[in-house]
């Protein structure tokens, strides 16, 4: 939190709020919004972003929905129509194949992960 203005007797107090995320390639990240007038409205929307990153962005609204409810509701939305296709695809791509084929690729796939090569830029 920090009164960026208070060196400029011409201009309003502007105060800022800042907190640091998560690290990205090593370096760290800050999170600043600006433009607070008073410090008790920079604490009050610090605290309240705080808490917004620290839960992911999630909005919990509670609502009388059981977890089976929700959990048929997510399966139908979600998985159903992914399942379709991913098994279109794994029988086109992988219905040939003899099983020991197959699992030899598997087990390559999880403990040495495709490499992809670089694009090329002209």
């Amino acid at each position: 939190m920090d009164n960026r203005n208070k060196d400029k007797p011409d201009k309003k107090p502007n105060w800022e709020d800042r907190f640091e995320g998560a690290k990205v390639d090593g370096k760290r990240k800050h999170i600043t919004k600006a433009g607070f007038r008073t410090k008790k409205e920079v604490l009050e929307a610090g605290t309240k972003a705080l808490a917004e990153y620290n839960n992911a962005g999630l909005v919990f609204t509670p609502s009388e929905v059981s977890v089976a409810d929700y959990l048929n509701y997510w399966f139908e939305q979600y998985v159903k129509p992914i399942e379709c296709i991913a098994k279109i695809e794994l029988i086109d791509i992988l219905g040939f194949s003899i099983i020991r084929h197959a699992r030899g690729f598997i087990t390559n796939a999880v403990v040495k992960p495709i490499k992809v090569a670089a694009p090329i830029h002209s």
